[in-house]
């Protein structure tokens, strides 16, 4: 289907294992002293993009209820998160059109009053 991550980030809450099949898991948690500063802006960085996503993950999940899987095993969860992905873009796509129409009718309604304006 496509390359595996070669690292997957977790929550504080999870408790599994800290790799699968080859895919690690990493989870917050305190900087080690030696740690560089390179490398502590890197896992900084790495989990607030994972907390962004989140949130657009549960807007989804919360409008367009996906709240859970009714598909059973990965594939079920593959074709999950596809359906949430594409209801979020469709969502991106009609509130573009919508602000193109309101566009265009401004501009129409702009014009028909220069129109009565000049008839005056």
């Amino acid at each position: 289907m496509g390359d595996r991550p070669d690292i997957a980030i977790a929550d504080r809450g999870y408790k599994g294992n800290q790799e699968i099949d080859g895919t690690r898991i990493l989870t917050p948690k305190p900087a080690d002293k030696n740690a560089s500063k390179r490398e502590k802006e890197k896992m900084r960085h790495r989990f607030r993009r994972r907390s962004s996503v989140e949130a657009v993950l549960g807007h989804l999940k919360q409008e367009f209820r996906l709240m859970r899987c009714y598909l059973k095993g990965t594939i079920g969860d593959q074709i999950n998160l596809l359906l949430a992905a594409s209801a979020w873009n469709l969502k991106k796509w009609m509130n573009s059109l919508s602000f193109f129409r309101f566009c265009l009718r401004l501009i129409e309604f702009h014009r028909r009053y220069e129109r009565a304006q000049i008839q005056l």
